[in-house]
């Protein structure tokens, strides 16, 4: 999954530098240094699909949402589910 996201990441013109993925014993500390991280940084943010911010529609695009106005960043979708839009 790591190649996939940094071949998209070179395609849309940027490098990958660092991914965070989530365990089910993990989740809250790697999400909580994804927000860190791009807080401090003028970073973007690539999910492999939708479906990888929450299990529910509307909990995935609230918090795509919140992602993007709380740390300025962009969320950036590689590929959309049906009836999903990046």
């Amino acid at each position: 999954m790591r190649q996939e996201i940094a071949e998209f990441a070179d395609r849309e013109g940027f490098t990958l530098l660092k991914s965070f993925m989530e365990w089910e014993t993990t989740a809250t500390s790697a999400f909580a240094a994804l927000v860190d991280a791009l807080q401090r940084t003028e970073a973007r943010m690539v999910v492999p699909a939708m479906h990888r911010l929450g299990r529910l529609p509307g909990v995935r695009h609230a918090l795509k949402e919140l992602l993007e106005r709380q740390t300025g960043a962009q969320v950036l979708v590689m590929h959309s589910g049906p009836g999903e839009e990046s």
